[in-house]
């Protein structure tokens, strides 16, 4: 827990919030979650970390559950650029594909436990979280259909990239060691991630958006 912690303290995340103290109620938000696990966080928890008042949390937040999706919007930003910027770091699709996948591998490692944390809350369709866990697998989607209709002029059916992707995320927390993916295993994940996403969104039998999976 506490490697996953450091691995952002250099600046990794940008809190995304209008003031200092926000941003400030944000990161302790991540520390104690990742200290005492994100559904047994408390608001005085995340006051005694931030050594601010209650009143100045009810400022900013109705709920320890707004601060921790504050905190998932802040991590989904960043995951996103990586990914965004591997997709417009390489020529050629298969190498933009590939580069894609690596950052978001590299930004797994990097946040670790963090970004575990917040998926699985994402993941229960009752979660605050919900919402904004479908939001991001629409953005990345549209990201990797940009580099795709660029090449093939096609774009492939939206199911098709939310399999990958939720696929990629599997492979990722299945291969992790106390939270972060290193090697062998990081070029692993990366090596047979990039073959599935390249031979699919390659391949002239993917369905596209008219098409019926």
């Amino acid at each position: 827990m506490t490697d996953s912690l450091n691995s952002w303290q250099g600046g990794t995340l940008t809190w995304i919030g209008s003031t200092r103290t926000r941003s400030k109620l944000i990161e302790a938000t991540a520390r104690v979650a990742l200290k005492h696990g994100l559904r047994s966080v408390t608001v005085r928890h995340i006051l005694e970390e931030a050594s601010l008042s209650r009143r100045t949390f009810y400022q900013h937040f109705k709920s320890k559950e707004e601060a921790a999706l504050a905190l998932y919007r802040s991590v989904s930003i960043e995951l996103v650029g990586e990914v965004h910027s591997g997709l417009k770091s390489a020529d050629g699709l298969a190498e933009r594909l590939a580069a894609g996948v690596r950052g978001y591998l590299n930004f797994q490692s990097q946040v670790g436990d963090l970004l575990t944390m917040l998926r699985a809350e994402a993941v229960d369709p009752d979660s605050i979280l919900a919402p904004l866990r479908e939001e991001n697998l629409d953005t990345l989607g549209r990201l990797l259909d940009n580099e795709v209709y660029k090449v093939r002029s096609l774009s492939p059916d939206p199911l098709v990239y939310r399999g990958l992707l939720v696929g990629l995320e599997a492979m990722a927390a299945y291969r992790r060691v106390e939270g972060k993916l290193v090697a062998p295993d990081f070029d692993r994940v990366a090596e047979v991630a990039t073959a599935l996403f390249v031979a699919i969104l390659t391949s002239d039998d993917v369905p596209t958006q008219q098409s019926e999976l």
